[in-house]
């Protein structure tokens, strides 16, 4: 199971509390500017932050069914969240995951906390024992995340949805990483 908390060298994992809401609103509203390349950044209201971190599974056993959870990214040292990831543990079928949204802060971006993220995120999940591959979205037009998942192993294509949102149009690339 994906634990409450853990760490690496420099940061730790945990869930979020529900007092911790807005510290991941002011993050994701931090990359607002990714709006036009990236439709899964929009405008949300606190009320949906609340409700992801009230959906976290931390405890629950895996009896089969999808497990939903939230970890807050921080920086050990400071003290200070630089980010967030939501997770799914038995989707879309049991023994696969999905990295539902991965967020961090403009002050964490370029220092190499992504790839100690990620890291952390395949080696927790290696430790269930019985997962055969981690999966993700990612929109071809937000090339910096493109990028950032293909050097990161993920570039196995599983799907290709070409998308219309507000008269935009999006290529969204379902990505898979399988582990041997």
């Amino acid at each position: 199971m994906i634990p409450a908390s853990w760490q690496t060298q420099r940061l730790e994992f945990s869930a979020f509390q529900q007092s911790d809401a807005e510290v991941a609103k002011t993050i994701y509203d931090g990359n607002s500017h990714l709006k036009k390349h990236d439709p899964h950044f929009g405008d949300y209201p606190l009320s949906n932050f609340q409700s992801l971190i009230e959906s976290d599974c931390t405890g629950a056993s895996r009896d089969g069914k999808r497990l939903f959870f939230m970890r807050c990214i921080i920086d050990i040292e400071s003290k200070v969240p630089l980010g967030y990831f939501q997770f799914e543990l038995d989707t879309p079928e049991y023994g696969q995951c999905w990295i539902l949204m991965f967020v961090l802060g403009a002050d964490a971006q370029a220092r190499g906390i992504g790839k100690e993220t990620v890291e952390a995120i395949i080696a927790k999940t290696k430790e269930i024992g019985d997962i055969a591959s981690i999966g993700l979205n990612v929109y071809a037009e937000n090339r910096r995340a493109l990028e950032f998942w293909s050097n990161r192993g993920w570039r196995e294509l599983y799907g290709v949805d070409l998308e219309e949102i507000n008269g935009k149009h999006f290529t969204c690339l379902t990505l898979l990483q399988k582990f041997t």
